[in-house]
């Protein structure tokens, strides 16, 4: 093959000629690699490549890359000196380069990782909320800074710096580690790293932010529960405003109160059953009001408390409700929907429940330690307590007796 001295200006003007590429061979100059050659394509793309022989085998390229964007002439030669020792080393460049694409398309990624952790550990053992803060994670913050990179490759200081990024949010940045830290744990048992390498999450390797204590939620007052009964009987009949009222008589999360199906709710035990909630599945006794409640609404579907909008999905928030009732009923803007539960909670210990019985009343984590794993309440115990604090929050509510404020599905109204 014919050679000239190649140099940056002649790499420059080199270019196809009377509609066919051409070809600029490496040669001339000290600095020369034996092989290199530029190829100027019809379409203006030029091209750096490398050309060997093996021990009596037929001639063969190899691309490097683009010029001038990926390559220029010094990191092509430079490139080139290193697939020249590979011949000599009797490797195939080209086989070589394949096996590394083969191998990189193989690895598994931080991506990977996401996935198979989401549908494999999350899915089966984490709780929907747990499960939308998990995803939060992973696609807000560790996915766009370390989602291509290889599971094995990720470093301590990759992790380190995604901690550091994350410094504002000091809370999100500590859960993001304890998160990445169980993910590299399923890593090593799948067999996508070495068993015995440092997990880069390690809690010994980060220093955790200071979280600040935060004292949340706060229990109503009798005057206000009395305006947030009035604001509630004020508002038209919708299967939202049922479900705050039938978890304001319970005591559960309002997400739970929304996702209730009919095959979980068993009125003549007064129970009703969550197979996914933030502490795992798990029953809420049913007080006389909340029972009677659900007695009287129409069962029409799947759901107890159906969208208004969108045909055989559940209501799917309360807030718009919240808002309307604490507008109304005039409550200081930090109230949310959630402090309801922290009102029930309050309820049961201000009428002299223990605290075992009006966390399982309202369906709490039980108290830990050996004592309480052999304390029972019997279903009949579950039911008078659940009456006693049901009752006291529906006569604060609506006053009178307890007899459920039940209005049909007739009207609609915003946040269904």
């Amino acid at each position: 093959m014919a050679t000239t001295k190649l140099t940056k200006t002649s790499a420059a003007a080199h270019k196809a000629r009377d509609g066919k590429r051409q070809w600029l061979y490496d040669g001339g100059s000290v600095a020369s690699v034996p092989g290199l050659a530029l190829e100027a394509a019809v379409s203006g793309t030029r091209t750096w490549w490398y050309q060997y022989r093996l021990a009596g085998g037929p001639s063969r390229r190899v691309k490097i890359g683009l010029y001038p964007g990926e390559y220029t002439l010094d990191a092509a030669r430079k490139r080139a000196g290193e697939l020249a020792r590979q011949v000599r080393a009797g490797i195939d460049p080209r086989e070589a380069l394949a096996d590394a694409e083969r191998a990189k398309a193989s690895r598994k990624t931080v991506r990977d990782l996401r996935d198979r952790y989401m549908e494999e550990h999350a899915a089966t053992k984490k709780a929907a909320s747990s499960r939308r803060c998990d995803e939060i994670l992973w696609d807000t913050h560790i996915l766009p800074a370390l989602g291509d990179v290889a599971v094995e490759a990720v470093t301590v200081a990759d992790v380190g710096e995604l901690h550091h990024a994350m410094r504002d949010t000091p809370f999100q940045a500590n859960r993001m580690l304890a998160l990445v830290s169980k993910a590299f744990n399923l890593a090593s048992r799948w067999g996508w790293r070495d068993v015995n390498a440092r997990n880069p999450a390690d809690g010994a390797l980060h220093d955790r932010y200071p979280e600040r204590k935060v004292k949340r939620g706060t229990a109503l007052g009798a005057e206000q529960l009395r305006r947030v009964g009035e604001a509630l009987d004020a508002l038209p009949p919708s299967p939202a405003r049922s479900a705050f009222v039938f978890f304001a008589l319970v005591g559960c999360r309002p997400a739970e109160a929304c996702s209730l199906r009919w095959e979980d709710v068993d009125l003549d035990g007064r129970t009703v059953h969550l197979p996914e909630s933030k502490t795992g599945p798990r029953s809420l006794t049913l007080g006389a009001p909340a029972a009677d409640l659900l007695a009287a609404l129409p069962r029409d579907g799947e759901f107890v408390f159906p969208s208004d909008r969108k045909p055989g999905a559940p209501v799917s928030t309360l807030r718009y409700v919240g808002d309307a009732v604490r507008k109304a009923a005039k409550l200081p803007a930090k109230i949310r929907n959630y402090d309801t539960r922290h009102t029930f909670i309050s309820t049961a210990h201000d009428l002299g429940l223990d605290d075992r019985t009006a966390k399982a009343v309202s369906g709490h984590a039980p108290p830990s330690g050996a004592h309480e794993r052999y304390v029972h309440r019997s279903p009949q115990s579950l039911v008078r307590a659940a009456d006693t604090v049901s009752g006291a929050m529906y006569r604060a509510l609506f006053g009178g007796e307890t007899e459920a404020r039940v209005l049909p599905f007739a009207e609609k109204s915003g946040g269904a």
